[in-house]
């Protein structure tokens, strides 16, 4: 996987039908800009355009553009590597299952170690867009989260003690 370490939401073509939460429907298309040399990954494929190019998603899709990426070795703190396995189900499909898996004793020893309520109450969001098998919801919730797992890390606290400052 190569990236920039930053990690804007991945995108998902689609809205929620109304009658319907547990279903998505494609109500309007999606016009993809590229530059030349820059790669998106859609559906677990690896692409990479040689000129500047736009391509338009008519059809529902999860992709990841390649500045969304989280490189492995940027995944230093627990939510980052919990990230990493989301993006992982997304990235490879073909191994989903197996990153599911350490997702959920990953998520499971995170949440009996934390004691903050906020970062818990994210966690809890994050953990029902996975059950509900849409990874790519979970993960813009769990970026918002790392900026307060980076102010407990500076402080040399938990997030409570980091908060209460």
């Amino acid at each position: 996987m190569i990236g920039t370490g930053s990690c804007p939401r991945p995108l998902r073509l689609g809205v929620l039908v109304e009658d319907d939460p547990e279903r998505t429907a494609v109500k309007t298309r999606l016009r993809i800009s590229l530059n030349s040399g820059q790669r998106i990954f859609i559906n677990g494929a690896a692409l990479r355009v040689d000129r500047k190019v736009s391509i338009e998603l008519l059809n529902d899709a999860s992709f990841l553009l390649e500045e969304h990426v989280l490189e492995p070795e940027a995944a230093v703190t627990p939510l980052r590597r919990l990230y990493c396995l989301l993006q992982s189900m997304l990235l490879e499909p073909v191994g989903a299952e197996a990153a599911g898996e350490l997702y959920r004793s990953s998520f499971s020893k995170l949440t009996d170690a934390t004691i903050c309520a906020k970062m818990l109450e994210g966690l809890d969001r994050v953990d029902s867009s996975v059950k509900a098998g849409r990874p790519y919801l979970a993960m813009p919730e769990l970026r918002g989260l790392f900026a307060l797992e980076d102010l407990a890390s500076r402080a040399g606290t938990s997030p409570d003690a980091a908060n209460a400052s």
